[in-house]
C-alpha cells in the first residue's frame, strides 16, 4: 500500500473535516478543540517563548519540514482579545521555519497549515506549556530555563500574592513542569549575580556545572565579606566588575582563571595576601566547622597516618586536597531535575578548586572504621608525656617536611628550634599545582593558629 503525501492528506481533509479560517475579519469564536487551517499571516509565535538561543536541531528540523512537511500539527491558541492565533505549547521552531520555506519556495504547503486548536487559559499555561515542551524537543539553556521560571513566578505573583520559591516549585509541579527548590535557587542567582556580567557566556550556553561553580564562590565570597565586615555593596560592584572581563563564548570561559581574578581583587581590596584570601575562602565554605566553645569541652581525638607516596592514589583525599582535573558532579540538565532526597551536605568534600565533589560510600565507611578504632585521649598523652619540647619540635618538623616532600616542595619547610618547630620559606613556594597549593594552606593556617595562641 503506496503511503498518501502530505499533500493529499491536507486536501482530503480541508473541505470535510477542516474549518478553514480565510482572514481575520471571518475568525470565530471557539469555545472547544478544533482541527482547523491557518495561513501564516494569521499565525504567530508565542511571545514569551523561553527559547531565544537558536535550537541545536534547527537545520536539521528545516530539512525534514523541507521534504516531508509538518508530521504533526502544531497546537494553536488565541487570546480572547485578539483576532490572529499564536503557538500554544512548543513549536515556534516549526513557525521559524515554515516562513522561511515559504518565502524561498512559495509552496502552497508552507503557507496553509493544519493545526489543532485549543481554546485560552491563561498567559501562565501558555509559558509552562511552551517551557515543558521545548525542554522536551530541544534541551534548552540553563539560562532560558531560568528566564522562563523568573517569568512564571511574575506572572502567577500577578494573580495573587506573593510566592516563596518552596511554593513556586509546588506551582510550577502543578502545571507539569517539576523543578526542585534548590535548583530554584540557582535559577534565580544566576540571573541576579551571573546574567548582568556574563550575558554572552550564558547565552552561547555556559554549562551548568560552571553556573552552580560561579553561585558557590560567589556564596563564599558574601560569607567572607561578612565575616571580615567590609560593605557588601562593595562585593557586588567588585563581583561584577570582575566578571565582566570574562563574557566570552562558553567555549573560552575558562572557571580557573575566574576564580583567580575574583580572589586577586578581593584580597587587594581587604588588604589582605591572595594566600590568606583563599584560607578564608576555603574556611567559608567549610559544611563542618565548628563555633567557637569552651576549651573544657572534649574534642574529639585524631591520629597521625602515615603520608602516602607521591605516586599513590589516596583511599581518601582530605577536604583541601583536590585534583585540578577531578570532574565537578554534573547533574543532568533535564525537565524533571529534582534533587535526591538524601542530605548531600552530609556526603560531601570541600574543595577549594571548584565548588563540592562526592564523597563514595566506600571512603565513609572506611572513615568510620579507622575512627572507631582511633586511640583515647589519655592514650595519646600517655604516649608522648615522656618527650620533651625539643623532640615535639622534631617530630613537627619532620611531618611537615614529609607533607611539602609529598607537594613536591622539598625547601619549603626550614627546621626551627622555636614555636612549632618549623617555618616557611616562600621563596621556595613556586609551585602551583593543586597539591602544593594545599599544602601551603594547611601548614600556613597551623603556624597562624600557633600565633593566635601565643
Amino acid at each position: 500500500m503506496i503511503k498518501p503525501t502530505q499533500e493529499q492528506i491536507s486536501a482530503a481533509l480541508r473541505p470535510q473535516t477542516l474549518l478553514r479560517i480565510s482572514g481575520e475579519s471571518a475568525a470565530p469564536e471557539f469555545d472547544q478543540e478544533s482541527e482547523i487551517v491557518v495561513t501564516l499571516e494569521q499565525l504567530r509565535p508565542y511571545e514569551r517563548n523561553p527559547r531565544f538561543i537558536r535550537n541545536p536541531l534547527y537545520d536539521d528540523i528545516k530539512s525534514s519540514i523541507r521534504e516531508r512537511g509538518l508530521d504533526q500539527a502544531p497546537s494553536i491558541t488565541r487570546r480572547p482579545s485578539e483576532t490572529y492565533f499564536i503557538i500554544l505549547n512548543g513549536g515556534n521552531t516549526r513557525l521559524s521555519i515554515l516562513n522561511e520555506l515559504w518565502k524561498e519556495t512559495r509552496d502552497e504547503r508552507f503557507f496553509r497549515i493544519a493545526c489543532r486548536y485549543r481554546p485560552w487559559t491563561s498567559e501562565t499555561h501558555a509559558l509552562l506549556g511552551h517551557l515543558a515542551e521545548s525542554d522536551l524537543h530541544g534541551q534548552l539553556a540553563f539560562i532560558e530555563r531560568a528566564l522562563a521560571v523568573v517569568n512564571v513566578k511574575a506572572l502567577l505573583e500577578d494573580e495573587g500574592t506573593s510566592l516563596s520559591q518552596r511554593e513556586l516549585a509546588q506551582a510550577l509541579a502543578s502545571g507539569g513542569y517539576p523543578v526542585s527548590q534548590s535548583q530554584i535557587s540557582r535559577m534565580f542567582d544566576t540571573v541576579e549575580y551571573l546574567l548582568p556580567s556574563l550575558p554572552n557566556a550564558l547565552c552561547s550556553g555556559l554549562p551548568k556545572p560552571q553556573i552552580e561553580r560561579l553561585i558557590l564562590l560567589r556564596k563564599r565570597a558574601e560569607q567572607v565579606w561578612n565575616r571580615l565586615l567590609a560593605p557588601l555593596d562593595q562585593l557586588l560592584v567588585l563581583w561584577q566588575q570582575t566578571l565582566s572581563n570574562f563574557d566570552t563564548t562558553s567555549d573560552e570561559f575558562d572557571w580557573y582563571e575566574v576564580r583567580g581574578a575574583v580572589l586577586a581583587q578581593m584580597a587587594k581590596v581587604l588588604d589582605i595576601t591572595p594566600r590568606l584570601m583563599e584560607l578564608e575562602l576555603t574556611q567559608s565554605g567549610s559544611h563542618t566547622t565548628p563555633p567557637c566553645e569552651p576549651l573544657t569541652k572534649e574534642r574529639p581525638t585524631s591520629t597521625v597516618n602515615k603520608l602516602p607516596d607521591a605516586g599513590a592514589k589516596p583511599a581518601s583525599a582530605p577536604p583541601l586536597v583536590h585534583s585540578q582535573t577531578s570532574p565537578m558532579p554534573s547533574p543532568t540538565d533535564q525537565v524533571r531535575d529534582d534533587d535526591d532526597p538524601v542530605d548531600e551536605d552530609a556526603l560531601r568534600l570541600d574543595d577549594i578548586f571548584g565548588g563540592l565533589r562526592p564523597v563514595s560510600t566506600e571512603v565513609i565507611e572506611a572513615q568510620t572504621t579507622s575512627t572507631a578504632s582511633l586511640p583515647s585521649l589519655s592514650q595519646l598523652m600517655d604516649s608522648i608525656a615522656p618527650l620533651a619540647i625539643a623532640e615535639l619540635r622534631s617530630l613537627a618538623a619532620e611531618l611537615a617536611q614529609s607533607l611539602a616532600h609529598y607537594a613536591a616542595l622539598p625547601n619549603f619547610v626550614v627546621g626551627a628550634e622555636h614555636g612549632l618547630g618549623f617555618t616557611l620559606n616562600w621563596q621556595a613556594a613556586e609551585a602551583t599545582a593543586p597539591q602544593a597549593v594545599a599544602v601551603q594552606l594547611l601548614l600556613t593556617s597551623i603556624l597562624r593558629a600557633q600565633d593566635g595562641v601565643e
